[in-house]
């Protein structure tokens, strides 16, 4: 990232962050994510707020030096809580974790843009998950104050679109998500953890088992696609009959979810209820923390993410943390997350999705393939793993993420330091030029 040269007079102590996500306590990608920035850039003595867009009801909670405001209800996404509080508090800079193209379309407010009319120092925080990038998306990228893409795939794609965009990836702790000393025991815990899909069919994972895991919530019929994951799975067992005895695929999902998939009648209509299992409702409803997710990785031989588009892809690169290779969708940010230490699976063609963008149907056969060949090559599995281990470390959140974070805004900050609450950044540079042409004329 290229460093700014400007002067300040504000630094980022100063700064008033709004961060608006998911609830930084939530255990979805984004509450993790948000979790593990925001509280890094606030011991770095960052003035950061978060605003909750899923989570959190009734009122602010202050957490460990952090407030984070509540949704009201009223709204979806709550874009009304947001306005509240970027007019009450009003922060210098509101970032945003979240998919760009909310603001694209009529919302609470009545009009399109509301996000880059709410506040005019909006950086974006955004996921890319379709090739080419979805018109929606692109157009909300190009009016914030800062596009950040999360992946390699995402930026470019950015770029094609005509839209300047810098990099700061999702990361990962890799001082929590590490591999075990002995994974037989971290078995036994999936095992207690979880339930068979039929609660009539008898299922254990027992440590000596090969265990293929999925991590994906379950909120849709389409990105998600558990029909292809639970159909590969099937594949598998019939391309490598000898696996019958001993592979086990583990969900960490919940298995039934308005308007999204319903795991176990296709589990049942696949005839798999006596190889799957799903983590109990009750600890779904609890959430896990990292250290029980680390346990939850640590357990599975593989992870299978066939998924249809990824914006980044968190629980391969928590997985990788833990020793465990990937099979995955070759599409998206999925393939530089993979690439080189997973099985990338190819795509036998592309669907529209919702925001006229397009997404990948990955080759069923294809990963039923990678799965017998990562249950009957364990060297090959091992060497994968290892190196799933070293790429993690290249996303920690310490050493990679949080400075970007930082780094990005001392760069902000020495913007609003010199001039003031500018619109636009090219605004703040065309001032920088004046002044410049100003002072040459003093000196003449």
């Amino acid at each position: 990232m290229e460093k700014t040269t400007l002067n300040s007079n504000l630094n980022v102590d100063a700064l008033k962050v709004l961060w608006w996500s998911n609830g930084f306590h939530t255990p979805t990608g984004y509450g993790v994510q948000s979790n593990n920035i925001v509280f890094r850039l606030k011991k770095q003595g960052v003035n950061i707020r978060c605003a909750a867009n899923f989570g959190l009801q009734g009122c602010a909670l202050d957490f460990n030096g952090v407030k984070q405001y509540p949704v009201t209800g009223i709204t979806q996404y709550g874009e009304d809580s947001l306005k509240i509080v970027c007019d009450g508090w009003k922060p210098h800079v509101l970032i945003t974790l979240f998919d760009v193209w909310l603001g694209h379309f009529s919302s609470y407010f009545g009009e399109k843009d509301w996000l880059s009319k709410l506040h005019n120092r909006w950086v974006a925080w955004l996921p890319v998950d379709s090739d080419p990038v979805a018109e929606a998306v692109a157009d909300q990228a190009g009016k914030a104050y800062r596009a950040v893409a999360m992946s390699r795939f995402g930026q470019q794609q950015l770029k094609n679109a005509g839209v300047a965009a810098e990099y700061i990836p999702h990361g990962v702790e890799t001082g929590v998500y590490r591999p075990a000393e002995d994974k037989a025991p971290c078995k036994t815990w999936l095992d207690r953890h979880s339930v068979p899909v039929n609660p009539k069919t008898k299922v254990s994972i027992n440590p000596q088992d090969f265990v293929v895991g999925v991590n994906k919530a379950n909120k849709d019929r389409e990105r998600a696609d558990y029909d292809r994951i639970l159909l590969s799975f099937k594949l598998f067992l019939e391309l490598c009959p000898e696996a019958r005895a001993d592979a086990k695929l583990y969900l960490h999902t919940w298995p039934r979810f308005p308007a999204a998939t319903d795991i176990p009648a296709l589990t049942r209509m696949y005839g798999l209820e006596s190889y799957v299992k799903v983590t109990r409702d009750y600890y779904m409803l609890c959430g896990y923390t990292s250290v029980d997710m680390a346990i939850l990785y640590n357990g599975f031989d593989v992870l299978l993410n066939l998924v249809r588009g990824e914006g980044f892809g968190v629980p391969i690169l928590e997985a990788a943390a833990c020793e465990v290779p990937s099979v995955a969708t070759d599409y998206t940010a999925m393939t530089e997350l993979v690439s080189g230490h997973g099985w990338l699976i190819k795509p036998v063609c592309t669907v529209r999705n919702g925001l006229n963008g397009s997404w990948a149907i990955p080759d069923e056969q294809l990963a039923a393939e990678a799965l017998k060949d990562a249950y009957l090559h364990s060297k090959k599995r091992r060497r994968y793993a290892a190196e799933s281990r070293k790429f993690s470390l290249n996303y920690d959140f310490d050493v990679k993420v949080a400075p970007l974070w930082h780094e990005l805004l001392s760069e902000v900050s020495s913007e609003l330091g010199m001039y003031g609450a500018v619109k636009t950044k090219d605004d703040a540079y065309e001032q920088l030029f004046k002044q410049a042409l100003t002072t040459q004329e003093k000196q003449q």
